[in-house]
């Protein structure tokens, strides 16, 4: 008798464990759902993450193109800060005097000058690598510095530019920009007018 139930509850035992094993290794549902599950989650994250890296690398790479976009126009840049007194010029005239001066010297008109950022030209005069000190006078200033007013020189503004190079010494190398086709230069208190090569 007792061999019997020993027996029998050992197989009731082993029928219960084999009917969950069978239950859970053979549900569809629940194989599915986790299975399912799982390859949505790691398609999903597989998919996130090459997305989000292709965007990222795509978005980079526009940037850099962007960058290199604005870099092709860097010369653009560098001409238009150019100085409009850079060039070819000839003396054309005598434009004006300060209260101080010597009688104008004829001989200076057609002298021909060259500003550049390598040298300055002014006549047989020139300087290598010379250094552009640029400074905005108000009339008041102008006036009191060279003792002639603005508008004597035909200059109707309410300052001028002032241009040295290196200090001023020779001919040439102090000038006034009137505008981006006339510069006025200083020598001996005679304010000489030239005109842009064209």
């Amino acid at each position: 008798m007792k061999k019997w139930l020993l027996t029998s509850v050992v197989l009731a035992s082993v029928l219960a464990v084999s009917a969950c094993g069978n239950t859970n290794s053979n549900d569809p549902a629940a194989s599915n759902a986790s299975s399912g599950s799982n390859a949505t989650n790691t398609s999903n994250a597989s998919n996130g993450t090459n997305g989000s890296g292709a965007s990222g690398a795509s978005n980079a790479s526009n940037g850099t193109n962007n960058t290199n976009g604005s870099n092709a126009n860097a010369p653009a840049d560098e001409s238009a800060s150019t100085p409009a007194y850079f060039g070819d010029w000839t003396v054309k005239g005598v434009a004006g005097s300060t209260a101080v001066s010597t009688a104008p010297d004829d001989s200076m008109i057609g002298t021909k000058a060259t500003y550049a950022s390598d040298k300055a030209v002014f006549g047989k005069d020139e300087i290598q690598k010379p250094e552009y000190k640029e400074e905005e006078l108000a009339k008041g200033d102008f006036a009191s510095e060279y003792r002639v007013q603005l508008k004597d020189l035909g200059i109707d503004a309410d300052s001028v530019k002032a241009v040295t190079i290196g200090d001023g010494a020779s001919p040439g190398s102090f000038f006034v920009v009137k505008d981006a086709q006339t510069l006025l230069v200083l020598w001996d208190g005679n304010f000489y007018e030239l005109q842009k090569a064209a």
